[in-house]
């Protein structure tokens, strides 16, 4: 998550974005639209450039924990909307948040 800006308006809208995620809701024709157009996505792979595979594959290399295509799609038939609600506040209770504040930032922000 990165927030830009001047620093006097910064945390309100750092504020209203971490609300949104605590409170995040999502209706079942969203959640299913979603999940078919990621799956879409995870299929069409095999049809992207060479360039595209070759990164794919130097992430899947250099990454310490990373899933390929065919696993996330293997995982996507066992997500629901239900799951999704049940997991996102145990997502949020286990948070870890590193900062790297910079510029014109003072103590009273």
């Amino acid at each position: 998550l990165s927030v830009k800006g001047y620093s006097d308006k910064q945390h309100i809208l750092l504020k209203k974005i971490i609300e949104k995620m605590a409170t995040f809701e999502i209706d079942q024709k969203r959640f299913d639209i979603i999940k078919e157009a990621y799956m879409r996505s995870l299929n069409n792979f095999r049809a992207e450039q060479p360039h595209q595979h070759a990164m794919y594959y130097l992430r899947l290399l250099m990454t310490e924990v990373a899933w390929t295509k065919d696993e996330l799609k293997d995982a996507l038939d066992d997500v629901t909307l239900p799951r999704l609600k049940a997991f996102i506040p145990q997502l949020l209770s286990r948070l870890h948040i590193e900062a790297l504040l910079h510029g014109n930032i003072t103590k009273e922000v």
